[in-house]
């Protein structure tokens, strides 16, 4: 029984975009010229004129640039009470389950040392009451 196979012909390549280049009035002119060409008025008003939109996108661009940087120090600046406030959201998670945690552990001795079991109790309230006042103080 004969396999179905696709057989490639002829000189097949790949879709590939060719390089896209900007296609501008001067782009096959040559960059050196000569004291003759620049003393030509046409070449001073292109000159001139290539030099004002220049300008003009600079003009342009430079509110842009201040805000950049504004936004990049209040971004730090943001992300510097970000990593405060995390911080702050561990401790107060850290406080929250040690404090339940050893006061559930606490029934463990409730009977045999009644003694132990207050005290771990007493470290455990006290631990849960820090971390609930540390969130509350700690809001700025």
């Amino acid at each position: 029984m004969p396999e179905n196979k696709d057989e490639a012909t002829g000189n097949l390549k790949p879709n590939v975009e060719p390089d896209k280049k900007s296609i501008g009035a001067y782009d096959n002119l040559p960059r050196g010229l000569t004291q003759e060409e620049l003393s030509q008025s046409g070449t001073q008003k292109l000159i001139l004129n290539d030099l004002s939109k220049a300008e003009e996108k600079i003009r342009n661009i430079e509110p842009f640039v201040e805000k950049y940087y504004n936004i990049v120090t209040e971004r730090s600046v943001l992300q510097e009470k970000l990593l405060k406030t995390k911080q702050a959201e561990i401790l107060y998670s850290f406080c929250i389950t040690t404090g339940g945690v050893i006061i559930g552990l606490s029934k463990i001795w409730y009977e045999t040392n009644g003694a132990l079991c207050a005290i771990m109790i007493a470290i455990g309230v006290l631990s849960i009451l820090g971390g609930i006042l540390f969130k509350i103080y700690y809001k700025k």
